[in-house]
């Protein structure tokens, strides 16, 4: 399980990035507050988005603000693709 926590420079970052995308969604954010390991955030009830998409739409902007500033936590992390078994191959377990 992976934990990420945001201080100092990461915190600022993500709220750069919040503050980047909340205009161009027109969601007015009263209050916020990035905390080590969430974030609070008061903001304006939207007729156009669901808070899932606002979520969403926060969750993307922090990040690439994170890497736009070259300071995400987890850039350095070899994230190489798995290759799984298909069903039904010896790979698999396949009695055949």
């Amino acid at each position: 399980m992976w934990h990420h926590f945001f201080f100092g420079c990461l915190a600022r970052a993500v709220g750069r990035g919040f503050g980047t995308i909340l205009p161009k969604i027109r969601v007015r954010a009263f209050a916020c507050a990035i905390m080590p390991d969430h974030v609070h955030l008061v903001i304006d009830r939207s007729p156009e988005w669901l808070i899932e998409g606002i979520v969403s739409y926060l969750k993307r902007a922090a990040t690439r603000q994170l890497n736009r500033e070259g300071i995400h936590p987890f850039a350095t992390i070899n994230a190489t693709p798995v290759a799984f078994p298909r069903p039904g191959s010896k790979a698999a377990g396949s009695a055949t």
